[in-house]
This record gives C-alpha cells, sequence and structure tokens, in this order.
C-alpha cells in the first residue's frame, strides 16, 4: 500500500474537518459578532496552533514518537563516511560513482521478500552498502551497469 496508512488517513480528514468549521466559525464571528471579537478569536487560535505546530515538529526530535516506519517496523538507518544504506527496497536504480542503469526494465519485479513487522537495524560501513529490502534490476557499486 502506498501513501499514508488508513489510521493517519482518518486524522487526516479529522483535521481538516476542524480546519473547515474553524473557518467557518471565525466568518460567522466575525459577521454577527463584529470584527473586533472575531480578530481577538482569530488571534488567539493562531497563536495556540503555532505553539501545537511547534511541539509537534520537535517530538521527533527529541526523541519521541514510536520510532517505527509505515509498515510497523521498528528500525535505524545508518551509513558510515561513504557508505549508502537503504531502509527499503532497491528497484530500478544505480548507485555507485560511474554506475548507470541501461535498457528497459527487466519486468514486473517479484513480490518483497522482506518480512512485514519485522524490527531491523540497517548499517553500512565506510564506503560499505546495506539495503534492507529487495535489490531488483539495479546497478550497485562503482562503474556497475545493468
Amino acid at each position: 500500500m502506498t501513501g499514508n496508512p488508513p489510521g493517519r488517513r482518518g486524522a487526516l480528514w479529522v483535521l481538516a474537518l476542524v480546519c473547515g468549521v474553524t473557518a467557518v466559525g471565525l466568518v460567522l464571528l466575525s459577521v454577527l459578532g463584529g470584527l473586533d471579537a472575531g480578530g481577538q478569536v482569530a488571534g488567539l487560535i493562531g497563536a495556540l496552533t503555532g505553539v501545537v505546530g511547534c511541539a509537534l515538529a520537535l517530538w521527533p526530535l527529541l526523541g519521541g514518537g514510536s520510532g517505527r516506519d509505515r509498515d510497523g517496523r521498528r528500525s535505524r538507518v545508518r551509513a558510515g563516511r561513504g557508505g549508502l544504506a537503504v531502509g527499503g527496497s532497491v528497484v530500478g536504480t544505480a548507485v555507485g560513482a560511474r554506475s548507470r542503469v541501461t535498457g528497459p526494465a527487466s519486468g514486473r519485479p517479484p513480490a518483497s521478500t522482506t518480512r512485514s513487522g519485522s524490527d531491523a537495524d540497517v548499517a553500512a560501513g565506510d564506503d560499505g552498502l546495506a539495503v534492507r529490502g529487495d535489490v531488483v534490476d539495479s546497478a550497485l557499486g562503482e562503474d556497475s551497469e545493468r
């Protein structure tokens, strides 16, 4: 599945609905209660939204959140100097100095062999390469070609 998981999709719809209702409420308040009241409420809502947005932006940077990817796996992706680490699959790409993919794709890649839901770290040392998922139809390494 691509895009947002169902839980996030529902949260986005709720957020859109709240924003829409708030905008309509502010317009009605400004028309019926006067511009001064509408302006004061809009300023308060703007300030609160800014504080909540800042907190949500800092949460992952300060170590909050689950640390899980879209498939529910807990994983870390790290690479040393000159290294490359990929947390997913590599399909139809050229990775490395002077590497290139020539010609048409080899066809539809097979189903992934990566176990869903498993935790895994991906780490590549200096000048190394590590891929957590599948490597299909790709050229990996210096001067490589597919």
